[in-house]
Protein backbone atom coordinates (compact mmCIF):
# COMPACT_ATOMS: atom_id res chain seq x y z
CA UNK A 1 0.00 0.00 0.00
CA UNK A 2 1.04 3.58 -0.55
CA UNK A 3 2.03 4.25 3.07
CA UNK A 4 3.37 7.71 2.28
CA UNK A 5 0.02 8.76 0.85
CA UNK A 6 -1.90 7.60 3.91
CA UNK A 7 0.68 9.14 6.28
CA UNK A 8 0.29 12.48 4.55
CA UNK A 9 -3.47 12.29 4.96
CA UNK A 10 -3.15 11.53 8.67
CA UNK A 11 -0.68 14.39 9.20
CA UNK A 12 -2.88 16.84 7.31
CA UNK A 13 -5.94 15.91 9.36
CA UNK A 14 -4.01 16.20 12.63
CA UNK A 15 -2.90 19.77 11.83
CA UNK A 16 -6.02 21.23 10.25
CA UNK A 17 -8.87 19.66 12.19
CA UNK A 18 -9.80 18.70 15.74
CA UNK A 19 -11.24 15.32 16.59
CA UNK A 20 -15.00 14.96 16.58
CA UNK A 21 -17.49 12.18 16.90
CA UNK A 22 -20.63 11.15 15.05
CA UNK A 23 -20.38 13.56 12.15
CA UNK A 24 -22.59 13.06 9.11
CA UNK A 25 -22.10 14.36 5.57
CA UNK A 26 -24.54 14.01 2.67
CA UNK A 27 -23.52 15.48 -0.69
CA UNK A 28 -25.60 15.26 -3.88
CA UNK A 29 -24.49 16.74 -7.22
CA UNK A 30 -26.29 16.87 -10.54
CA UNK A 31 -24.32 18.56 -13.30
CA UNK A 32 -21.02 18.53 -15.20
CA UNK A 33 -17.38 19.00 -14.16
CA UNK A 34 -18.00 18.91 -10.39
CA UNK A 35 -15.49 18.23 -7.60
CA UNK A 36 -16.35 16.69 -4.24
CA UNK A 37 -14.01 16.47 -1.24
CA UNK A 38 -15.11 15.16 2.16
CA UNK A 39 -12.76 14.95 5.18
CA UNK A 40 -13.87 13.48 8.50
CA UNK A 41 -11.92 12.83 11.71
CA UNK A 42 -13.22 10.92 14.71
CA UNK A 43 -15.43 7.95 15.43
CA UNK A 44 -18.76 6.79 14.00
CA UNK A 45 -18.75 9.26 11.10
CA UNK A 46 -20.94 8.75 8.04
CA UNK A 47 -20.42 10.04 4.50
CA UNK A 48 -22.81 9.69 1.55
CA UNK A 49 -21.83 11.06 -1.86
CA UNK A 50 -24.06 10.81 -4.97
CA UNK A 51 -23.07 12.17 -8.40
CA UNK A 52 -25.28 11.96 -11.46
CA UNK A 53 -23.39 13.50 -14.38
CA UNK A 54 -20.08 13.50 -16.31
CA UNK A 55 -16.45 14.25 -15.47
CA UNK A 56 -16.90 14.44 -11.70
CA UNK A 57 -14.11 13.88 -9.15
CA UNK A 58 -14.98 12.44 -5.73
CA UNK A 59 -12.65 12.17 -2.74
CA UNK A 60 -13.60 10.93 0.74
CA UNK A 61 -10.97 10.84 3.52
CA UNK A 62 -11.82 9.46 6.95
CA UNK A 63 -9.47 9.17 9.94
CA UNK A 64 -10.74 7.24 12.97
CA UNK A 65 -12.68 4.13 13.89
CA UNK A 66 -16.13 2.76 13.02
CA UNK A 67 -16.62 5.17 10.12
CA UNK A 68 -18.79 4.50 7.07
CA UNK A 69 -18.43 5.83 3.52
CA UNK A 70 -20.95 5.27 0.72
CA UNK A 71 -20.17 6.60 -2.76
CA UNK A 72 -22.57 6.25 -5.71
CA UNK A 73 -21.61 7.42 -9.20
CA UNK A 74 -23.69 7.61 -12.38
CA UNK A 75 -21.90 9.44 -15.20
CA UNK A 76 -18.83 9.17 -17.43
CA UNK A 77 -15.17 10.10 -16.92
CA UNK A 78 -15.35 10.00 -13.12
CA UNK A 79 -12.49 9.55 -10.65
CA UNK A 80 -13.52 8.03 -7.32
CA UNK A 81 -11.28 7.72 -4.26
CA UNK A 82 -11.95 6.65 -0.66
CA UNK A 83 -9.20 6.64 1.98
CA UNK A 84 -9.81 5.33 5.49
CA UNK A 85 -7.31 5.10 8.35
CA UNK A 86 -8.39 3.27 11.49
CA UNK A 87 -10.18 0.14 12.64
CA UNK A 88 -13.68 -1.21 11.98
CA UNK A 89 -14.33 1.12 9.06
CA UNK A 90 -16.58 0.31 6.09
CA UNK A 91 -16.58 1.67 2.55
CA UNK A 92 -18.85 1.04 -0.43
CA UNK A 93 -18.44 2.33 -4.00
CA UNK A 94 -21.09 1.86 -6.70
CA UNK A 95 -20.33 2.94 -10.28
CA UNK A 96 -22.75 2.50 -13.19
CA UNK A 97 -20.99 4.29 -16.06
CA UNK A 98 -17.99 3.57 -18.29
CA UNK A 99 -14.38 4.77 -18.14
CA UNK A 100 -14.26 5.19 -14.38
CA UNK A 101 -11.32 4.73 -11.99
CA UNK A 102 -12.41 3.74 -8.47
CA UNK A 103 -9.78 3.51 -5.72
CA UNK A 104 -10.16 2.47 -2.07
CA UNK A 105 -7.29 2.77 0.42
CA UNK A 106 -7.67 1.28 3.90
CA UNK A 107 -5.11 1.10 6.70
CA UNK A 108 -6.27 -0.64 9.87
CA UNK A 109 -7.88 -3.78 11.24
CA UNK A 110 -11.33 -5.35 10.91
CA UNK A 111 -12.26 -3.08 7.99
CA UNK A 112 -14.69 -3.89 5.17
CA UNK A 113 -14.40 -2.63 1.60
CA UNK A 114 -16.82 -3.19 -1.26
CA UNK A 115 -16.59 -2.05 -4.88
CA UNK A 116 -19.25 -2.67 -7.49
CA UNK A 117 -18.79 -1.56 -11.10
CA UNK A 118 -21.58 -2.03 -13.63
CA UNK A 119 -19.72 -0.55 -16.58
CA UNK A 120 -17.15 -1.07 -19.34
CA UNK A 121 -13.59 0.19 -19.65
CA UNK A 122 -13.31 0.86 -15.92
CA UNK A 123 -10.71 0.12 -13.26
CA UNK A 124 -11.33 -0.90 -9.64
CA UNK A 125 -8.42 -0.77 -7.18
CA UNK A 126 -8.42 -1.72 -3.50
CA UNK A 127 -5.31 -1.41 -1.32
CA UNK A 128 -5.61 -2.77 2.21
CA UNK A 129 -3.07 -2.95 5.05
CA UNK A 130 -3.89 -4.59 8.37
CA UNK A 131 -5.46 -7.71 9.83
CA UNK A 132 -8.89 -9.35 9.73
CA UNK A 133 -10.06 -7.25 6.79
CA UNK A 134 -12.71 -8.18 4.20
CA UNK A 135 -12.43 -7.00 0.59
CA UNK A 136 -15.14 -7.54 -2.05
CA UNK A 137 -14.94 -6.55 -5.73
CA UNK A 138 -17.72 -7.05 -8.28
CA UNK A 139 -17.59 -6.07 -11.94
CA UNK A 140 -20.39 -6.53 -14.45
CA UNK A 141 -19.08 -5.42 -17.84
CA UNK A 142 -21.48 -4.75 -20.68
CA UNK A 143 -20.43 -5.31 -24.27
CA UNK A 144 -16.68 -5.75 -24.59
CA UNK A 145 -16.06 -5.25 -20.87
CA UNK A 146 -12.35 -4.28 -20.81
CA UNK A 147 -12.46 -3.83 -17.04
CA UNK A 148 -9.55 -4.18 -14.61
CA UNK A 149 -9.93 -5.42 -11.03
CA UNK A 150 -6.95 -5.02 -8.71
CA UNK A 151 -6.63 -6.02 -5.03
CA UNK A 152 -3.41 -5.46 -3.07
CA UNK A 153 -3.20 -6.80 0.47
CA UNK A 154 -0.64 -6.65 3.25
CA UNK A 155 -1.37 -7.96 6.74
CA UNK A 156 -2.82 -11.19 8.08
CA UNK A 157 -6.05 -13.17 8.45
CA UNK A 158 -7.82 -11.28 5.68
CA UNK A 159 -10.27 -12.39 2.97
CA UNK A 160 -10.43 -11.16 -0.64
CA UNK A 161 -13.29 -11.94 -3.02
CA UNK A 162 -13.59 -11.03 -6.71
CA UNK A 163 -16.44 -11.69 -9.15
CA UNK A 164 -16.03 -10.52 -12.76
CA UNK A 165 -18.56 -10.88 -15.57
CA UNK A 166 -17.62 -9.58 -19.03
CA UNK A 167 -15.17 -9.87 -21.92
CA UNK A 168 -11.48 -8.95 -22.15
CA UNK A 169 -11.23 -8.23 -18.44
CA UNK A 170 -8.15 -8.59 -16.23
CA UNK A 171 -7.94 -9.55 -12.59
CA UNK A 172 -4.91 -8.85 -10.39
CA UNK A 173 -4.54 -10.04 -6.79
CA UNK A 174 -1.33 -9.47 -4.83
CA UNK A 175 -1.11 -10.70 -1.24
CA UNK A 176 1.93 -10.23 1.00
CA UNK A 177 0.41 -11.55 4.19
CA UNK A 178 -0.19 -14.59 6.35
CA UNK A 179 -3.33 -16.71 6.56
CA UNK A 180 -5.06 -14.89 3.70
CA UNK A 181 -7.89 -16.38 1.64
CA UNK A 182 -8.32 -15.38 -2.02
CA UNK A 183 -11.43 -16.26 -4.04
CA UNK A 184 -11.88 -15.03 -7.61
CA UNK A 185 -14.29 -16.01 -10.38
CA UNK A 186 -14.51 -14.82 -13.99
CA UNK A 187 -17.38 -15.38 -16.41
CA UNK A 188 -16.92 -14.34 -20.02
CA UNK A 189 -14.52 -14.52 -22.95
CA UNK A 190 -10.78 -13.74 -23.17
CA UNK A 191 -10.35 -12.87 -19.51
CA UNK A 192 -7.11 -13.07 -17.53
CA UNK A 193 -6.42 -13.78 -13.86
CA UNK A 194 -3.16 -13.03 -12.03
CA UNK A 195 -2.71 -14.16 -8.42
CA UNK A 196 0.51 -13.60 -6.49
CA UNK A 197 0.84 -14.71 -2.87
CA UNK A 198 4.19 -14.34 -1.18
CA UNK A 199 5.94 -13.76 2.12
CA UNK A 200 3.28 -15.51 4.16
CA UNK A 201 2.21 -18.90 5.49
CA UNK A 202 -1.14 -20.64 5.55
CA UNK A 203 -2.57 -18.84 2.51
CA UNK A 204 -5.26 -20.20 0.20
CA UNK A 205 -6.35 -19.21 -3.31
CA UNK A 206 -9.48 -20.42 -5.18
CA UNK A 207 -9.75 -19.41 -8.84
CA UNK A 208 -12.52 -20.19 -11.36
CA UNK A 209 -12.77 -19.15 -15.02
CA UNK A 210 -15.88 -19.87 -17.07
CA UNK A 211 -15.82 -19.09 -20.78
CA UNK A 212 -13.66 -19.29 -23.90
CA UNK A 213 -10.13 -18.07 -24.50
CA UNK A 214 -9.31 -17.49 -20.83
CA UNK A 215 -5.84 -17.83 -19.36
CA UNK A 216 -4.29 -17.50 -15.91
CA UNK A 217 -1.25 -15.26 -16.16
CA UNK A 218 0.44 -13.86 -19.23
CA UNK A 219 3.69 -12.33 -20.42
CA UNK A 220 5.48 -10.65 -17.50
CA UNK A 221 2.48 -11.38 -15.25
CA UNK A 222 2.32 -13.53 -12.11
CA UNK A 223 0.78 -16.86 -12.97
CA UNK A 224 -0.86 -18.06 -9.75
CA UNK A 225 2.44 -17.91 -7.87
CA UNK A 226 2.75 -18.71 -4.16
CA UNK A 227 5.85 -18.27 -1.98
CA UNK A 228 5.59 -19.63 1.55
CA UNK A 229 4.47 -22.64 3.57
CA UNK A 230 1.13 -24.43 3.97
CA UNK A 231 -0.36 -22.78 0.86
CA UNK A 232 -3.31 -24.12 -1.13
CA UNK A 233 -4.17 -23.13 -4.70
CA UNK A 234 -7.27 -24.47 -6.48
CA UNK A 235 -7.85 -23.52 -10.14
CA UNK A 236 -10.84 -24.44 -12.29
CA UNK A 237 -11.20 -23.54 -15.98
CA UNK A 238 -14.34 -24.35 -17.95
CA UNK A 239 -14.16 -23.50 -21.65
CA UNK A 240 -11.91 -23.85 -24.71
CA UNK A 241 -8.35 -22.73 -25.42
CA UNK A 242 -7.52 -22.14 -21.76
CA UNK A 243 -3.95 -22.00 -20.43
CA UNK A 244 -2.73 -21.90 -16.85
CA UNK A 245 0.48 -22.09 -14.84
CA UNK A 246 0.95 -22.70 -11.10
CA UNK A 247 4.32 -22.12 -9.45
CA UNK A 248 4.87 -22.77 -5.75
CA UNK A 249 7.99 -22.33 -3.62
CA UNK A 250 7.84 -23.74 -0.09
CA UNK A 251 6.79 -26.82 1.86
CA UNK A 252 3.48 -28.61 2.34
CA UNK A 253 1.84 -26.85 -0.64
CA UNK A 254 -1.13 -28.26 -2.59
CA UNK A 255 -2.07 -27.27 -6.15
CA UNK A 256 -5.21 -28.52 -7.92
CA UNK A 257 -6.04 -27.72 -11.55
CA UNK A 258 -9.24 -28.84 -13.26
CA UNK A 259 -9.80 -28.04 -16.95
CA UNK A 260 -12.95 -29.01 -18.82
CA UNK A 261 -13.10 -28.67 -22.62
CA UNK A 262 -10.66 -28.73 -25.57
CA UNK A 263 -7.14 -27.42 -26.16
CA UNK A 264 -6.31 -26.65 -22.52
CA UNK A 265 -2.74 -26.44 -21.23
CA UNK A 266 -1.68 -26.81 -17.61
CA UNK A 267 1.79 -26.31 -16.12
CA UNK A 268 2.50 -26.86 -12.42
CA UNK A 269 5.99 -26.35 -10.98
CA UNK A 270 6.68 -26.96 -7.30
CA UNK A 271 9.97 -26.38 -5.48
CA UNK A 272 10.12 -27.76 -1.96
CA UNK A 273 9.09 -30.80 0.07
CA UNK A 274 5.73 -32.45 0.81
CA UNK A 275 3.95 -30.75 -2.12
CA UNK A 276 0.92 -32.28 -3.86
CA UNK A 277 -0.23 -31.45 -7.41
CA UNK A 278 -3.50 -32.66 -8.97
CA UNK A 279 -4.39 -32.03 -12.62
CA UNK A 280 -7.64 -33.16 -14.28
CA UNK A 281 -8.31 -32.45 -17.94
CA UNK A 282 -11.43 -33.44 -19.87
CA UNK A 283 -12.47 -32.89 -23.50
CA UNK A 284 -16.09 -33.74 -22.86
Amino acid sequence: MKKTFLTMIAACFAVTMTFAQQNQSNVTQTGNENDISVEQIGRVNQSLVIQNEDRNISSVNQLGASNNSDLQITGSDNLVEIAQIGDQNASASFVTESNVVSTVLQDGNANTSRQELNSAGSQAIIEVAGSNNLTIQTQNGSGTGNNISDIRLTGSNSTMTQAIDGENSRSYITSSSSDAIVTTEQNGVSNNINVLQELGDGNAAFVAQNGNGNFAGGNDDPQLTQTGNDNTLVLSQDGTQNASSIYQVGDANTATNTQTSDENTSIITQTGNSNDAFVKQSNQ
